[in-house]
């Protein structure tokens, strides 16, 4: 029986530029989860990180000379499709709008990490071996990182150094986007990619806490993939008891009442999120919450109306011009950078790119979701273990970053939207990959070395 032996953390002994390409682009993508857009605007502008990673990996992949195999596939051409249509509703806008059009763009531009992803994947198999130790060997110091990090970019925000250009911090996390990665490691955990010790799952716990109190958007991504994941793999003695003891922690939270002070209008308490999770589905008691909830509705809304019963059905609006402005639901706030998309990244395609871009979306995150997922099911009835476990992680990561995007600007921007992407390829390699295995006889196995 041919086998996929798991390899040393880290990218391959024999390291050639495309592993090179591959450390760096997974060195990129955890200063994004750490750093957010503090690490986002390094770089002389309009170059900065996610620019110079895209064109490094443009290289690799025309390199690697597997893009005609990563293409032949459903999700794939849907999302070659997006790609070209949202090029094309944006090149008309370039020389009215110069940078906002091109930045408008990336939400779907940034796709093309997923065919660099996937393109490199199946170069050389060993790479997905090597990405699963590698986002192991992180996993074990990220909770730490992230609780001293969070923390600190909401009560020192003005007192940390600054990018000269920009003004903007080093540190300058989200909570929707820290949501979405707390969900990674979660289901990574979960699945048992890792051992959980006691302080690694209390750490998390906290960090995930103080993210919840402060983004109902990302607290719904934590909840629903953790929940996709317990409903399909059974789960161990120790985890069942430890998700036990983290009830019990939030029932005495919310009886003792304790509050701390983040430096937000919302502080960390478990009242807060208790608060937070039924003002997902019921009306807030805060005026300012319900008030934020009304507005994104009557904007989403708007955007249906002028698209799906207005003039701008087929085009949109394009990409380029600010949506917020355009529409009158610009929030005057001296204290955050101009808005210019809806909080939905499904009604930013719709608004921007018509029908077609959303259909067009639709697609690529149908096509996706169902080839992963059949592959899940297969896996799991063949008892490859691995490969089951690791299409339900994929899968866990990526419905996560889609829900945190339903209610926040989060694929528009690198932070979140270059991680979508590439958890968007590793599906796809990955997919390609088993499929390949699938077709040998007898079956090979995707093995991982034990933790």
């Amino acid at each position: 029986m041919t086998t996929l032996h798991a390899a040393a953390p880290g990218w391959g002994k024999a390291r050639d530029l495309n592993d090179s390409y591959l450390a760096l682009l997974f060195l990129a993508l955890w200063g994004y989860a750490l750093m957010g857009r503090g690490f986002a605007y390094a770089g002389i502008p309009p170059i900065f990180v996610g620019e110079m990673v895209l064109v490094l990996g443009a290289l690799a992949a025309l390199r690697a000379g597997t893009l005609p195999t990563v293409l032949a596939n459903l999700p794939s051409l849907a999302l070659a499709a997006l790609i070209a249509w949202v090029t094309i509703r944006t090149l008309p806008y370039l020389s009215a709008y110069g940078f906002d059009a091109l930045r408008d763009s990336v939400i779907a531009i940034y796709g093309a990490f997923a065919f660099i992803v996937a393109a490199l994947l199946v170069e050389r198999r060993d790479r997905l071996i090597a990405f699963i130790n590698s986002y192991h060997g992180l996993s074990s110091i990220f909770p730490y990182l992230f609780f001293v990090a969070f923390p600190t970019s909401r009560l020192a925000n003005e007192g940390l150094p600054a990018w000269p250009i920009s003004e903007i911090p080093v540190i300058a996390l989200r909570a929707g986007d820290s949501c979405v990665h707390i969900a990674g490691l979660a289901a990574f955990a979960l699945l048992g990619f890792r051992r959980v010790s006691l302080l690694w799952g209390a750490v998390l716990f906290i960090g995930a806490m103080m993210a919840f109190s402060q983004n109902r958007g990302g607290m719904l991504s934590v909840l629903v993939a953790c929940a996709i994941v317990i409903a399909l793999m059974p789960l161990s003695r120790k985890l069942i008891s430890l998700g036990c003891a983290a009830l019990l922690v939030i029932v005495i939270g919310l009886t003792a009442d304790i509050s701390v002070p983040l430096g937000t209008d919302r502080d960390l308490s478990f009242r807060q999120v208790a608060n937070n999770v039924v003002t997902i589905v019921a009306p807030a008691d805060d005026q300012r919450e319900q008030g934020t909830k009304e507005w994104r509705m009557q904007w989403w809304n708007d955007i249906i109306d002028y698209t799906l019963h207005g003039p701008y059905f087929w085009t949109g609006k394009g990409f380029g011009l600010n949506l917020a402005i355009d529409d009158g639901y610009q929030v005057n706030d001296p204290d955050l950078p101009p808005l210019r998309s809806p909080h939905n990244g499904h009604l930013t395609f719709l608004a921007r790119g018509g029908v077609p871009g959303l259909a067009l979306w639709i697609v690529v995150c149908v096509s996706w979701a169902v080839t992963v997922m059949r592959l899940f099911f297969v896996a799991r009835a063949r008892d490859d273990r691995t490969w089951s476990r690791f299409f339900l992680f994929l899968f866990a990561y990526w419905i996560a970053a889609l829900i945190n995007s339903s209610f926040d600007v989060a694929l528009e921007g690198p932070m979140l939207g270059i991680w979508f992407w590439c958890l968007h390829g590793l599906g796809i390699g990955a997919a390609i990959l088993y499929r390949a295995e699938l077709n040998a006889q007898p079956a090979p196995h995707l093995r991982q070395r034990a933790y």
